[in-house]
């Protein structure tokens, strides 16, 4: 189990996601559709 705190923010993808993308694939995918640095926290 995961514990988190009060200020953990949470993001969901709606749409198929292929998880066997390194973290620069998953991480582009990010910053591309949701516009969001995925390192800002």
């Amino acid at each position: 189990m995961i514990g988190l705190d009060s200020q953990a923010r949470i993001w969901l993808c709606t749409e198929p996601t292929d998880m066997r993308k390194s973290f620069r694939g998953l991480s582009a995918l990010v910053r591309n559709q949701l516009k969001q640095d995925p390192l800002s926290g």
